[in-house]
């Protein structure tokens, strides 16, 4: 009888889902209307830490009803009216399979989503589910891609036939206090910052989520975000799991002009304590780094983005964790450079068909996003857990390339009716060891660039993509979303598809793995 009601419970979830937006979710549809409509100039001066408040997104979404086209409008008004209610609760059933032919993923289950106000300056968005998983065989996603949805395991599983079905539970909250202007967040949530918002390199909406304490101040000259969130460490090899792992980040960001936003962010790391001082807005990161003995990972990075005629922009970010200094300034360029780089181009003319392309460049250096453990001897081997390196959950807070990588992606979107979606994405990736020939390290966000002694191997250059094998990454991606309206139920299909085509897999020279990868999903909404 049992076996029968989870049978039910799976096919109902295939036909029948309730969605409503999630506005602590980075993640949601609703940001990337936003991105368009800031690339198009319908909105502007947007801070760069999301999840935004419900109060920021309404104000956003107020100006796009007001200065945008008959498509826009619609879409705007729509997700004002959604999210304009005293309080809404919904109750969804989900479902999302992914195969590539030769095995398969699936996660079907039930969803509980709350948006609402207690008044106009307070109110909240959640999120909760529990689900069935059969991943037996992973995530089955294209490389370097991490999955959109939290998960947490309840040691339960359903046997029907011959599979086995995890049972997990899915959480995402926030609340907010203040206005459009000025307000501080609070919840359980991804996080994104930068101008990179879906594939950026500072902090990444494909990083789990995470305990989320914020402010923002967005001024007409200047926005000022100050971000903390509790992170979980890992061991030196990203297993196990301890608490009191924290990160802290403020950034400014400065318009000189109607066409020119430059911004500057520290971050830092720590752990086994709880440091105030990391709170404190307007001051240095590493001058209380050192203070304090400099036992932290403190990082800076400079923001610079332009407004071109004709809806262009150009975006760069350059994120720094260590630099020779005393070499670059006696114009030795052959040296260490820890950093992520970042610069894109894009043209948003939201045609009614055409509504944007972008070409984006990203480069992580050797050992960047890495930091030795505390603990010696050789911290590959250390089963201790590591406070200062960049990851939470075992995962990299920021990109989701490897260090020692880089990535060229063009992309394009286009809506063929207002109900019609499709997005179209190729990437080259590219990836090596830093480590090979130098240590046993595997290159890898778990390897420091540190010898047996305890000895960087860094210091005098940075051997970015200099090793004899490389791994070559190709992808071409479209992703579809359908949806069709009658009266008050819309039917929603999701279809996409990727060829991806690796070679020297895993650094074996001559290895070459070809994938079909195939995701679907089907959903109404009332």
């Amino acid at each position: 009888m049992k076996q029968n009601l989870v049978i039910l419970f799976i096919l109902f979830s295939v036909i029948f889902s309730i969605n409503a937006q999630i506005a602590s979710d980075p993640n949601d549809e609703i940001y990337s209307y936003i991105d368009l409509w800031e690339e198009n100039g319908l909105v502007k001066g947007l801070p760069l830490l999301r999840p935004y408040s419900m109060q920021a997104i309404k104000a956003i979404l107020n100006t796009v009803i007001e200065s945008g086209n008959s498509l826009e409008q619609k879409t705007a008004q729509n997700y004002l009216d959604e999210i304009s209610k005293p309080f809404s609760f919904d109750i969804g059933f989900y479902n999302e399979t992914r195969t590539d032919f030769n095995s398969y993923y699936m996660q079907t289950g039930i969803d509980t989503k709350i948006i609402g106000s207690f008044s106009p300056i307070v109110t909240v968005s959640a999120q909760f589910g529990v689900y069935l998983l059969d991943n037996e065989h992973g995530n089955i996603l294209p490389r370097w891609t991490q999955p959109k949805k939290d998960f947490l395991a309840d040691w339960t599983s359903f046997e029907i036939g011959a599979k086995s079905f995890q049972v997990s539970q899915s959480l995402t909250s926030g609340a907010s206090i203040g206005n459009d202007k000025v307000y501080f967040q609070a919840g359980f949530m991804r996080t994104s910052f930068g101008p990179f918002f879906d594939t950026g390199s500072i902090i990444s909406p494909e990083a789990p989520h995470a305990g989320h304490f914020s402010f923002t101040y967005r001024g007409s000259k200047i926005v000022f975000t100050s971000l903390l969130l509790t992170l979980v460490a890992s061991d030196s090899l990203g297993d196990d799991s301890w608490p009191d792992k924290y990160l802290s980040m403020h950034s400014f960001n400065f318009f000189p002009g109607p066409v020119v936003e430059l911004g500057v962010f520290e971050t830092v790391i720590y752990g086994e304590r709880f440091d105030p001082m990391y709170l404190i807005p307007f001051s240095s990161f590493y001058y209380n780094q050192v203070f304090a003995g400099a036992h932290d990972n403190s990082m800076i990075g400079l923001i610079a983005r332009f407004k071109l005629p004709q809806s262009i922009n150009f975006n760069t970010t350059l994120f720094i964790d260590d630099i020779h200094f005393n070499d670059l300034i006696r114009f030795n360029f052959r040296t260490k450079y820890k950093v992520a780089l970042q610069a894109g181009i894009s043209w948003t003319p939201l045609y009614k068909t055409f509504r944007r392309v972008a070409f984006e460049y990203l480069l992580v250096t050797p050992y960047m996003y890495t930091h030795k453990n505390s603990n010696f001897p050789e911290p590959i081997n250390d089963t201790k857990p590591n406070y200062l390196n960049y990851t939470h959950k075992g995962q990299n807070l920021g990109s989701s390339l490897e260090p020692n990588s880089d990535r060229f992606l063009l992309k394009a979107a286009f809506a063929f009716s207002p109900l019609v979606n499709i997005d179209v994405i190729t990437s080259l990736i590219r990836h090596g060891n830093a480590s090979t020939g130098i240590t046993l390290g595997d290159g890898t966000i778990f390897d420091d660039g540190y010898d047996d002694a305890g000895s960087a191997t860094f210091q005098g250059a940075t051997r970015f993509l200099s090793q004899d094998v490389l791994e070559y990454t190709l992808q071409l991606g479209i992703d579809s979303e359908f949806q069709y309206e009658f009266k008050r139920v819309t039917l929603k299909w999701g279809l996409g598809y990727t060829l991806e085509a690796i070679f020297n897999k895993d650094l074996n020279e001559g290895d070459t793995d070809v994938n079909n990868l195939v995701s679907i999903s089907f959903g109404v909404e009332f």
